[in-house]
């Protein structure tokens, strides 16, 4: 996601293609001085993509036992989301691993077995059938829920900051307006320089959940919103009336 409110920057950083404005210096022969502001655009909407990582974890004494129950039950998973529409381009592989367990008694190490790990990465752009998805999974043998996050396809994040953009810039001249009548100023246009303020914050997974089928009857998931936040700081030129 993009930030929060402006107040509450951490470490932001200053985006690259940060815009000056082209103006020529007689422009502002006549100025007392700049005022700073800072704007925001924020532009809120449901995700239209979800991205749900889950599989099938297995512990066995016999690591070949092991390896062919777990690829069973991820084909089982596969067919079962292929019935469900999910094309195979959006079922991936994410993880496969393989761990010895041990036990200690007496302070001694003990071979428990063999745990056996493969994770699947399913990507839709159906929001309202997330529910269905981990259930139909569960239904057919997983057992492991990863992770689920909701997001924006690359194509509507972009159209969407472009509008926290132009909100952001029409936040920043408001204030600088405001500031500049309160004090009987004359604010001079366009402003002298525009710098895009770029704060990155992290998906936050769910923790993974080992699940059996008898645990699981339906999966009520909302995806809530998302909000698209756009920051600006911008710099005007000031006389006296």
């Amino acid at each position: 996601m993009y930030g929060s409110t402006v107040g509450n920057i951490s470490s932001p950083t200053i985006n690259e293609s940060s815009y000056s404005t082209n103006v020529s210096k007689h422009q502002f022969d006549n100025e007392l001085g700049e005022v700073k502001v800072f704007g925001e655009g924020v532009i809120t909407v449901q995700p239209n993509q979800a991205t749900i990582i889950l599989g099938v974890t297995l512990e066995e004494q016999s690591l070949q036992r092991g390896q062919q129950l777990n690829s069973e039950r991820i084909s089982h998973i596969k067919q079962a989301l292929s019935d469900l529409g999910i094309p195979p381009n959006d079922i991936q592989t994410s993880d496969y691993r393989i761990d010895i367990n041990y036990d200690y008694i007496d302070g001694k190490q003990e071979f428990r077995g063999f745990r056996i790990s493969h994770l699947l990465t399913i990507t839709t752009n159906s929001t309202n059938q997330v529910g269905m998805i981990v259930d139909t999974a569960v239904k057919a043998g997983a057992n492991t829920v990863r992770n689920l996050a909701f997001s924006l396809t690359s194509h509507s994040r972009d159209e969407l900051y472009r509008q926290a953009i132009t909100a952001a810039t029409n936040n920043g001249l408001e204030k600088a307006r405001v500031i500049a009548s309160s004090q009987n100023l004359h604010l001079h246009y366009p402003p002298k320089k525009i710098v895009e303020w770029v704060d990155h914050h992290p998906i936050i997974p769910f923790h993974e959940t080992v699940l059996s089928q008898s645990e699981v009857s339906s999966t009520p998931i909302q995806p809530g919103t998302i909000k698209v936040v756009s920051k600006v700081e911008m710099t005007y030129a000031y006389s006296l009336n």
